[in-house]
């Protein structure tokens, strides 16, 4: 089952099921995921398997994937490497996701995101001083196969190399790390 299809599922469907069975490392379909409801939305999560499915109206509207580091308490999505397949001017391009991927290999096969943002100090100073790492979102994204389907993808990056003022720099920001991986329906 790919990734990409859980989006639209309902909440207690087979396919929602058995995706999340195939995170176990041995099979025996264990995990556990910590629900959590925010009315009119639904957090379905396991931090040991990096993963947080959102529910709005008990249909699947966005999966976050989590990398090693990119939040206290949560582990890398297992399914690494996982081939990102997208549709770009009817011609398919791949990009191959592993825990190392940087924000220049996303740029590389995606373009120029739609919208950009992050990594610059909170006003007020917050509890550390920084908001959240540079952020890339691209819109409407043609994924492929098993048919198209068009996302929003937004990729949070991690690490030093994703904050401060020269995180757009190509020699910087391009290259820290994915840190979370947001796809939703698009919109």
């Amino acid at each position: 089952m790919s990734l990409v299809t859980l989006l639209g599922q309902p909440q207690g469907s087979d396919d929602v099921s058995r995706f999340i069975t195939s995170l176990s490392s041995d099979g025996d379909g264990d995990v556990e995921l910590a629900v959590k409801e925010y009315p009119p939305v639904t957090y379905a999560s396991s931090q040991e398997h990096g993963i947080s499915l959102q529910f709005e109206q008990g249909r699947c509207q966005a999966i976050d994937l989590y990398n090693e580091g990119a939040a206290k308490g949560w582990k890398c999505f297992p399914k690494l490497p996982w081939t990102l397949t997208t549709s770009v001017s009817d011609k398919e391009q791949m990009l191959v996701i592993e825990a190392h991927t940087t924000g220049t290999d996303f740029v590389s096969i995606l373009g120029e995101p739609s919208r950009k943002g992050g990594g610059e100090p909170l006003q007020g100073g917050g509890a550390s001083g920084l908001g959240p790492g540079a952020w890339m979102e691209w819109q409407k994204v043609a994924l492929a196969p098993p048919a198209t389907v068009k996302v929003d993808l937004m990729v949070e990056l991690k690490g030093p190399d994703a904050r401060g003022a020269q995180r757009w720099d190509k020699e910087k920001g391009g290259k820290a790390t994915w840190g979370v991986i947001t796809l939703s329906l698009a919109s």
